[in-house]
């Protein structure tokens, strides 16, 4: 079950574009009709200006069934049992249009039978119209009785665009969870509608040993033509 109530209001004569309130709540139940997660979110205000810029606040209540122990972290295993959640946040952004625009993210709450905070973010420079640079990094602490840990995903990408028919977009994204760093290198051609061509290239790289050190640990090359015949 699911459902949602949102008001966008865009005022006249001030400053302000848009300001939105809404709520979204869905519920999922098992074949016999037991609870195994439901979650509410509520956006009391999300304000956006004129220029684009904007900032909202966030509030996320949810309840979670564990019939069985989760393993959430390596030695940190959750028990059977029903967990509430509860966090609240404030995100900034600022206009996707400008050279330089970001966002920033701050939330805080519990988290299973402890408390739980994260901050990510991310900064996009595009110098110019063929040009697309980007960082961003999501950093979570999570303070429990089973065990505390501390999650990082680090992104970067390049994106090229040569012309109205021919992009090429780099990602590289890195956990320390699994110690990898995955490269995702994609080449793309469309020459007309109906037509479209792919070159991806994949390398994961692996901190077997946790040394600091990341060996090859897969490497894929991957090419897709796709045609539409028309008649």
């Amino acid at each position: 079950m699911a459902g949602n109530l949102n008001y966008n209001w865009r005022p006249r004569g001030t400053r302000f574009q848009t300001l939105f309130f809404g709520m979204d709540w869905e519920r999922f139940d098992d074949s016999s009709g037991n609870l195994q997660s439901e979650s509410l979110s509520v956006t009391p205000l999300e304000l956006t200006w004129n220029t684009g810029d904007g900032w909202f606040l966030r509030s996320n209540f949810s309840t979670e069934v564990l019939d069985k122990p989760f393993q959430i972290y390596p030695g940190v295993v959750i028990p059977i049992g029903s967990y509430d959640f509860e966090n609240h946040g404030i995100e900034f952004r600022t206009a996707s249009f400008r050279k330089v625009s970001g966002r920033l993210a701050v939330i805080d709450g519990t988290f299973y039978s402890g408390k739980q905070s994260r901050v990510f973010g991310s900064v996009t420079w595009q110098p110019s119209p063929k040009i697309k640079t980007n960082m961003g990094f999501n950093i979570t602490d999570n303070i429990l009785p089973e065990g505390n840990f501390t999650t990082r995903l680090l992104t970067a990408g390049f994106d090229y665009i040569f012309s109205n028919t021919l992009s090429w977009v780099n990602l590289v994204q890195y956990d320390n969870i699994s110690e990898t760093m995955g490269i995702n290198m994609r080449l793309n051609w469309i020459p007309e509608a109906g037509q479209e061509f792919f070159f991806v290239i994949n390398h994961n790289m692996e901190d077997f040993d946790r040394d600091n050190r990341f060996h090859t640990a897969v490497s894929t090359v991957t090419a897709k033509l796709s045609y539409t015949f028309r008649y």
